[in-house]
């Protein structure tokens, strides 16, 4: 059967009216029948894309990470795309174990050792068996994670757009957050070691250090939402948080195409940040 033959089968189904003995449409049918190719035609049809097997090792894990795959970018994540990934293929990802009559738990935990701290951690949401978010944990990432994944230099080189970009400082345990939020539907969360030269904190000069080494973990929240709507749910935009995290420009005096460019092109470099004395002076909430 042609295309045309089965566009005006399916507008004798809905009930368009025939002419005459059948044989010919309308031409208001006529329009109606261009109408409905105008719309298959400018309908994408998402790309099938087959899930992974489950990663056993670390090898696999590392393996999944490093395959390149045009057609799966963020937030699309292993083949899961938001939106369009059934409940049912997460399961027959997973394989997750059942206990008792409750629902299984859509998640993934890998350990080096039964008492190690886990390294790897991915989880999903669904709505209506239907796929709505992703959550991808990453600990120690300078022991294991491969080159060009998801260390921060790479991950702001394959998004194209411009995130909303902002930084916290813990004084406490010396480590510096940078929260990125995409309109791709991208929130990421990088800790790092927090660069401090002076013998004492009145004296503190602060500097950001962005390499993999000194980063302890990656958190990676992928939704269907703006930046903004990925900040709100994560609590960076809280007023009660406005004092301790600032927006890149405010932290640095960069903007964010600038720092952005900073990191990709000079990764192994150190931003500077105002001190601890300047930070208090203007502000800033330890």
């Amino acid at each position: 059967m042609s295309r045309a033959d089965y566009l005006k089968g399916l507008m004798i189904f809905t009930g368009v009216v025939l002419v005459g003995s059948g044989a010919l449409f309308s031409a208001s049918a006529d329009r109606v029948i261009e109408d409905v190719e105008v719309t298959l035609t400018q309908t994408p049809i998402p790309t099938q894309i087959p899930l992974p097997e489950r990663p056993e090792t670390l090898a696999d894990i590392q393996a999944l990470l490093q395959t390149p795959d045009e057609t799966c970018q963020l937030p699309c994540f292993w083949g899961v795309r938001l939106g369009y990934t059934t409940e049912e293929e997460i399961i027959e990802f997973l394989q997750p174990v059942r206990i008792g009559n409750n629902a299984p738990e859509l998640h993934y935990t890998f350990r080096e050792g039964a008492e190690e701290e886990a390294i790897f951690y991915l989880s999903f949401g669904v709505s209506d068996g239907i796929v709505t978010e992703t959550d991808v944990v990453i600990h120690a990432p300078s022991e294991w994670l491969p080159a060009e994944t998801l260390e921060l230099s790479h991950l702001v080189s394959i998004i194209p757009s411009t995130p909303s970009a902002y930084l916290s400082i813990n004084i406490t345990v010396q480590r510096l957050f940078l929260t990125v939020a995409y309109d791709e539907g991208v929130l990421a969360q990088y800790s790092f070691v927090l660069d401090i030269v002076g013998e004492t904190l009145a004296e503190a000069d602060f500097r950001f250090c962005p390499v993999l080494e000194e980063n302890y973990y990656i958190i990676l929240r992928l939704r269907e939402g703006d930046a903004d709507f990925l900040l709100e749910g994560y609590g960076t935009l809280s007023d009660a948080v406005s004092d301790k995290i600032w927006t890149v420009e405010r932290m640095t005096g960069m903007e964010v195409e600038e720092f952005a460019e900073q990191i990709v092109e000079h990764p192994d470099e150190c931003i500077e940040l105002p001190s601890y004395a300047e930070l208090l002076e203007m502000g800033y909430e330890f």
